[in-house]
This record gives C-alpha cells, structure tokens and sequence, in this order.
C-alpha cells in the first residue's frame, strides 16, 4: 500500500486520500498508533473531510479513549456521506458517552441504511444482532446471506444470530466454518470465545479469547 501511494499522482486528491487512510488502517490495526494518526492527517490534508479517513480517525481517537473526538469525525464522515456502517459506529461511541437517546437515532438510520441504500445481508445481520436488535429478522437476513455465499462474514454473522436466539448447534456449526481459514480479526474470535463458552468447550472458548486479546 506505501508503494502504491508513492506511484499515485500528486495531483489527484482522492486517490491520495484513499491510499493514505488505507496504510493508515494497516497501521492502526498492527497498534501503531502514532503512525496512523500521522497517515490519516496526511489523507484529510490530501483531501480535508474525506469521509473513509473520518471514520478511521474516529476508531482510532475511541481506542484512545477520546470518545469526544471520535463523535466529532464521525458526524462529520456522515454529514458528507450517511454511511450506514458510520452511523452504527457513530451510535455506538454515542451510546459509550451515555447519550443514549442520540445513539438509538443513529442506530435506526444505520438500519434504515443497510435495508436500502447499501443492502447488505450479512453486515445488516451482524449489525442488527451485535446490538440485540430485532433478532429474528437478523437471523432471517443472516440465514439469506448463506443461502447464497460461504465467504467467513457471512457464517459469523449466521453464528452469532444463532447465538443470539441459543440456537447453539447452529452457532457452532456456523463459528467453525467462520473459522475455517485461521482468522485473528478479533471480533470473530471474540464470538468464537463466546459460542463454545455456552456449548460447555471452555479450554478452546479460552484459547479464542486469547487471541481476540492479543489482536491488534
């Protein structure tokens, strides 16, 4: 991703942008903290409010705890482009500064968002369960998701709609398939821990929770 942002013209704002908040990402998810922040100001200088950048700044300012910071680039990524993934993040750090009110609105636009401007069945299931929010159409989602893919996000999002509803034998089938290609992303593994915990196999729900923890 550097060497792509070294070859990309300096005279094309978004291209930077984009690459920038792509290394930064990387950087953000190996713990390098300093760096990231240091890319994603290069990525808003390149192109200031570019919304992909915002997000990644409000992730990395909520990790950090400045959960002030993190409502600010976040209601600046929607106010230019009303993502629904950015709203539900945004209701999320909402809902972490109290404000619980705020964060039911955000909510409800991102759930307006993924049923139809950026239809979704998985990460509408995901997003719908991962906030216990009208399970049954979650599941409804996640099981038409499957219908049509095997891809991971798609069986961890059957997996835990399961889970949610402790239907634990699909949970599991569906969290072994989830993790299938040896994933470290940890909110996989974090529902991995969580499902074989409720189906009683404690020493491998362990050794999940030990790599959720140690993922950057």
């Amino acid at each position: 991703m550097q060497m792509a942002q070294a070859a990309t013209s300096p005279h094309d704002a978004e291209a930077q942008a984009w690459q920038a908040t792509q290394v930064a990402s990387l950087e953000h998810q190996r713990g390098r903290t300093v760096l990231a922040r240091r890319t994603l100001a290069r990525a808003l200088h390149s192109y200031p409010e570019y919304p992909p950048a915002l997000a990644l700044q409000a992730d990395v300012q909520a990790a950090a705890g400045d959960l002030e910071g993190a409502e600010a680039s976040l209601r600046a990524a929607v106010a230019v482009a009303p993502a629904a993934a950015w709203h539900a993040q945004l209701g999320d750090v909402l809902a972490a500064r109290g404000a619980r009110l705020d964060a039911e609105r955000a909510w409800a636009r991102a759930d307006a968002a993924y049923a139809s401007d950026t239809p979704d069945a998985r990460e509408h299931a995901l997003f719908l369960s991962m906030r216990t929010r009208d399970l049954t159409r979650a599941r409804s989602l996640a099981e038409q998701a499957a219908r049509g893919s095997t891809d991971i996000v798609t069986a961890e999002a059957l997996a835990w709609t399961a889970f949610q509803q402790r239907d634990l034998d699909t949970a599991r089938r569906a969290i072994e398939r989830a993790l299938r290609t040896g994933s470290h992303l940890r909110r996989l593994r974090y529902h991995a821990a969580a499902i074989l915990e409720a189906t009683g196999d404690r020493e491998a729900a362990r050794a999940h929770a030990r790599v959720a923890l140690a993922a950057p």
